[in-house]
């Protein structure tokens, strides 16, 4: 008897057998059509870090040999700290983001492929570590008035992942009949004609407790066609209250 090994799963192979002596090779024997059976998924391979943020891990590999059967794959990874293993389970893939972790954490991930026979072996433990999270620290408005009366402003904050911007106008919610262009979410909008008042713009993020803030007095007229700009900057320590004297007329 002869072990034939080193074969692909889910492949037909055709054999033959020839006997031979000291006097000669004898014939060949007829063709006989064997398949290998399916077995489980080989170990992904190149299993590798991406793209990383304070709550968010890319992984990237490349996928075994044998991928015809391959349903699902299985993360695993384990807060390095807590000593906590949580599980991912999705279908195949090249690449994944595991999201909502905690910021400045390392963390173990391994990987295996998942077919009808069962689950393949996992790859070694790769260590990685989220980047630390800061907070909003600043935000700055610029704004820019247009040649029909329009009011363009701009809000950019200094510091902090992820940014989330609100505006209000004289301590009210910004509606569409004062916007020509950009929503209340976005960081740059233009304001209508003949809208003015004490523009706030609040940047946050998922750090942030309060949002910071920046003022801006909005009276946007037009003198001898000039068009006029102002930025005003608000220091890191500034919350979301009525500014005594944090903010500019434009006129």
């Amino acid at each position: 008897m002869t072990l034939i090994s080193v074969l692909t799963p889910d492949i037909t192979y055709g054999l033959r057998v020839q006997g031979f002596t000291s006097v000669g090779d004898g014939p060949l024997s007829d063709m006989v059509q064997v398949k290998t059976q399916q077995g489980v998924p080989g170990q992904p391979s190149k299993f590798q870090v991406g793209a990383v943020s304070d709550t968010s891990i890319e992984l990237t590999w490349e996928p075994a040999f044998e991928t015809k059967g391959v349903i699902n794959y299985e993360l695993r990874y384990i807060d390095r700290s807590l000593g906590t293993q949580m599980k991912k389970t999705f279908a195949p893939t090249h690449a994944y983001v595991v999201e909502d972790l905690r910021p400045n954490t390392e963390y173990y991930f391994s990987l295996a492929a998942i077919s009808n026979q069962g689950i393949g072996a996992f790859t070694n433990d790769i260590l990685q570590k989220t980047l630390q999270a800061t907070p909003v620290s600043s935000v700055v408005l610029v704004s820019e008035c247009l040649s029909q009366g329009e009011t363009r402003v701009s809000c950019s904050s200094e510091g902090g992942d992820s940014p989330q911007y609100s505006w209000t106008l004289d301590g009210h919610t910004l509606t569409d009949a004062q916007l020509l262009s950009g929503n209340n979410e976005t960081n740059n909008i233009t304001l209508k004609p003949d809208v003015s008042g004490q523009l706030v713009c609040s940047v946050r993020n998922h750090i942030s407790g309060i949002s910071t803030c920046g003022y801006m007095f909005i009276v946007c007229t037009l003198s001898n066609g000039m068009h006029i700009s102002q930025s005003v900057r608000v220091s890191s320590n500034s919350q979301c209250i009525e500014p005594t004297s944090a903010f500019t007329a434009i006129q």
